[in-house]
């Protein structure tokens, strides 16, 4: 089975449980770039996955990028480690998203959708 992208429940359900996380857990990062620019993230890290919500900018709209990252606490967002981008269509109540996924998703998908999970199931 070549699973590239994931269906549209399961689309669903990644939507629906990255926005819950960054919205529950996501911290305030900065970003700063080559150019001495700051951007301001909300970002939260569970196990070997970063979840950033990014501003709009001239090239992109608001988007939710996640990552694959070495587990710890530095780590470096490299964009050939990005697996997916929730891009925001519009800003309603719920928002329009549009699923970009950029790694085969048969490598990714499970084992995301369980630290995704498991990481809303946690009780403060």
């Amino acid at each position: 089975m070549n699973m590239t992208t994931p269906d549209a429940e399961q689309g669903r359900m990644l939507c629906l449980a990255t926005l819950k996380l960054i919205a529950r857990d996501g911290d305030e990062a900065v970003q700063v770039d080559e150019n001495d620019r700051f951007t301001e993230w909300r970002m939260v890290q569970r196990g070997r996955y970063c979840f950033a919500e990014k501003p709009a900018n001239e090239r992109l709209p608001r988007r939710i990028d996640a990552y694959e990252v070495e587990d710890g606490e530095n780590f470096l967002l490299d964009p050939q480690r990005k697996l997916f981008s929730l891009q925001y269509r519009h800003n309603g109540k719920p928002p329009d998203l549009h699923l970009v996924v950029l790694q085969p998703c048969e490598r990714w998908l499970g084992d995301v959708m369980l630290t995704l999970v498991m990481a809303l199931d946690m009780r403060n």
